[in-house]
């Protein structure tokens, strides 16, 4: 199995990426930072799995957004409030490895979701994460 992250620039500087198929999240300072913690977010999320991923491809994706109006921002929102949050909806903490955790949240099937416990978490990670849970 091959496991596709797609990565972008931060608008606050380094890195967030998200895998794609997938409900794995991480982000980076440096791009040898984001390969440190994509292994680390991908062994976390597949620690029990029977299928593991043989090969990580990093995709990097360059978009160039020009702000008209000032973006809203998760100034104030760390890693663990996000967490917290997850938890007030329902997710429950499976395990944690490094600066990430795993969740997962059981109502028709289980969904389970990796996230970093970033303070705070870049914009584009915190957006992926609020798209994968809504």
């Amino acid at each position: 199995m091959e496991l596709i992250f797609e990565v972008r620039e931060a608008e606050e500087g380094g890195y967030v990426a998200r895998a794609l198929g997938q409900a794995i999240f991480t982000e980076a300072d440096t791009w040898a930072e984001l390969r440190e913690n994509v292994l680390e977010v991908a062994s976390l999320h597949f620690e029990d799995a029977s299928a593991k991923p043989s090969i990580i491809q990093l995709h990097f994706v360059k978009d160039e957004l020009i702000a008209f109006e000032a973006a809203c921002s998760c100034h104030g929102v760390s890693g663990e409030r996000l967490v917290h949050a997850l938890e007030k909806l329902g997710y429950a903490k499976i395990r944690q490895k490094g600066s990430h955790i795993r969740l997962f949240h059981q109502t028709v099937t289980i969904h389970s979701i990796s996230v970093p416990l970033h303070d705070p978490p870049r914009i584009g990670t915190f957006h992926g994460i609020l798209i994968e849970v809504a």
